[in-house]
C-alpha cells in the first residue's frame, strides 16, 4: 500500500544491509591501505595530507611507533603543512604509484617512513632522567649532554637517508615551469616523546670546525635526490628558463646538488657558456664541483671543446708559466679531473691521458713553485686532511674512464707504458720519475 516510493526504499534499505563493511570483512592491512594510498582520500587534496611521516624511519631504537604518532600529534596534529614535517619529497609516491603497484599492502608507508629526514628524530634515553617531572626539562647538565650525545649518534644515519630517497623516487616527479622545485628539509634535531615532544636542537658548534661542516655534504645529497627525481624525460619541463628560475640569490649546497642532478639526467646542456660561467663565479666550492661534474655528465664521451676548457682552467697543473694564478681549492681541482675523464670517456685522448697520469703521483701543494692552485693555506689545510689521496683518486678515476674498455688496442697510447707507471705508483715509486712533453717516461 505504500506504493512506488516505499518500494524504492525497501531497495535501498536492503542493498544497504548486504554491503560488505570493509572494517569487518577486512583484514586490517588492508582497510589501512585503503585509507592511506588512495589519492584524494581524507584531507583536502593537499600534497602531503595524505600521509604524513616526515622522519619517522630514522627514530631512536628505544622509542616505538606509538610514540612517533603521539609526537606527530603533539606538533603538526593541525594537518595545516607544517615546512618541517608537511613535505619530504616522497608523497606523490604515495598518492599515485602507490595505489596503482602496490595497493593491497602498505610497502610504500613502510619505505616512505623509513627514509623521511624532514621532521625531529624521536629519542629515548635509558635514563632515569629522561622522565617528565623530574628536573630534566629544566637543563640538568647530565640531560643535555646525554641527548647531544644521541643526536650526534644519530646525525649520520640521518645524513644519509638522502641517498636512499634519491634511489627510491629517481623519476617519479615533475617539474612545475611556474613553481621552484622544493627541497624537503634536512632535520638532524631530535624530539623527546616522554617530555611531551619537546624539541632538542643538536649543537653543531660545540664540535668546531668540523661541527659546522658536517651538514655541507648531507644537503647537497639531499639536494642530489630532489633532483633526481625529475622525470629526465618530461618533454618541454626541465627547460634553461625553469633551470635559471630556481637559481637562488645565495649559492646553497642544496642546491648545488640539485645542479648535478640535472647534469647527470642531461639537463645541463641547455644552458649556454655564460649560464655556466655566473654559476662558477658565485666562488662557492660545492656549487664549482657541480657545475664541473654536471656539465661533464651532461656531455659524457664528447670532448666538447668549450667544456674542456673550463675544466682544465680549475686544473693549475696544466697552466702554461706565464698564465696568472688562479684561486682554486683542491676540492674543485679534484672534481675537475673527474669531469675531464667523464668529458674524454672512451676517447682514449693521449694529451688527458698523460695530464692525468702524470697527476696520480704528483703533490697538488705546488704553489711555492709557482703552479698555482688554491692560496697555499687553504690547499695546505686539505693536503692535511688527506685531500692529496682524494686528488689521485680523482686522476686515477679519470684516467680509467678516459682508456676506458680499450685497453691494449687504444691508438697512440702504447709508448706510455701506463701499465708499468701504474705498477710503480702502486709500489709507492713516482711513477717513472717525471713526465716528459712527449709523454715518454
Amino acid at each position: 500500500g505504500r506504493g512506488a516510493g516505499g518500494a524504492r526504499e525497501d531497495l535501498l534499505e536492503g542493498m544497504s544491509t548486504r554491503r560488505p563493511n570493509p572494517t569487518t570483512n577486512a583484514s586490517p592491512s588492508a582497510v589501512d591501505t585503503r585509507v592511506r594510498l588512495v589519492p584524494g582520500d581524507g584531507a583536502g587534496g593537499t600534497e602531503d595530507s595524505d600521509l604524513d611521516l616526515g622522519n619517522g624511519g630514522n627514530h631512536d631504537d628505544g622509542s616505538g611507533g606509538n610514540e612517533r604518532g603521539n609526537t606527530q600529534g603533539e606538533q603538526g596534529g593541525s594537518g595545516d603543512g607544517d615546512a618541517t614535517t608537511a613535505h619530504d619529497g616522497m608523497s606523490h609516491l604515495a598518492r599515485f604509484i602507490g595505489p596503482l603497484l602496490f595497493a593491497r599492502d602498505l610497502r610504500l608507508r613502510e619505505v616512505r617512513f623509513l627514509l623521511g629526514s624532514s621532521s625531529p628524530t624521536p629519542i629515548s634515553l635509558s635514563s632515569e632522567n629522561d622522565h617528565p617531572g623530574d628536573g630534566s626539562e629544566t637543563g640538568d647538565p647530565e640531560a643535555v649532554v646525554a641527548q647531544q650525545q644521541r643526536l650526534w649518534a644519530l646525525a649520520p644515519r640521518t645524513a644519509a637517508l638522502a641517498v636512499g630517497r634519491g634511489a627510491f623516487t629517481l623519476g617519479t616527479a615533475r617539474c612545475r615551469p611556474t613553481e621552484t622545485l622544493k627541497i624537503p628539509v634536512l632535520t638532524l634535531a631530535g624530539c623527546l616523546p616522554a617530555q611531551r615532544g619537546a624539541v632538542v636542537a643538536l649543537d653543531l658548534t660545540a664540535s668546531g670546525t668540523a661541527g659546522a661542516e658536517f651538514t655541507h655534504w648531507p644537503e647537497f645529497h639531499n639536494g642530489v635526490a630532489s633532483g633526481l627525481a625529475l622525470a629526465a624525460q618530461a618533454r618541454g619541463e626541465l627547460t634553461r628558463s625553469w633551470i635559471l628560475f630556481n637559481k637562488p640569490e645565495t649559492p646553497s649546497n642544496a642546491h648545488a646538488g640539485v645542479l648535478l642532478a640535472l647534469g647527470i639526467t642531461g639537463a645541463l646542456k641547455q644552458l649556454s657558456n655564460t649560464d655556466l660561467y655566473r654559476y662558477l663565479v658565485q666562488e662557492h666550492d660545492l656549487t664549482t664541483v657541480a657545475a664541473l661534474l654536471g656539465t661533464a655528465c651532461a656531455w659524457r664521451g664528447s670532448a666538447k671543446n668549450d667544456v674542456a676548457k673550463m675544466c682544465f682552467l680549475h686544473v693549475p697543473a696544466v697552466h702554461p708559466v706565464a698564465f696568472p694564478e688562479v684561486e682554486v681549492s683542491l676540492l674543485a681541482q679534484s672534481a675537475a679531473l673527474v669531469s675531464v675523464g667523464l668529458l674524454y670517456q672512451q676517447t682514449s685522448h693521449r694529451r688527458t691521458v698523460e695530464i692525468v697520469l702524470r697527476e696520480i703521483g704528483a703533490d697538488p701543494d705546488r704553489t711555492s713553485a709557482g703552479w698555482g692552485g688554491g692560496g697555499g693555506n687553504e690547499t695546505q689545510s686539505a693536503h692535511s686532511k688527506g685531500g692529496r689521496e682524494g686528488y689521485a683518486l680523482c686522476a686515477g678515476f679519470a684516467l680509467g674512464l678516459t682508456c676506458l674498455g680499450v685497453g691494449k688496442t687504444a691508438v697512440g697510447l702504447s709508448d706510455l707504458r701506463i701499465v708499468e707507471r701504474l705498477k710503480r705508483y702502486l709500489g709507492g715509486g713516482d711513477g717513472g720519475g717525471g713526465f716528459s712533453t712527449t709523454g715518454a717516461s
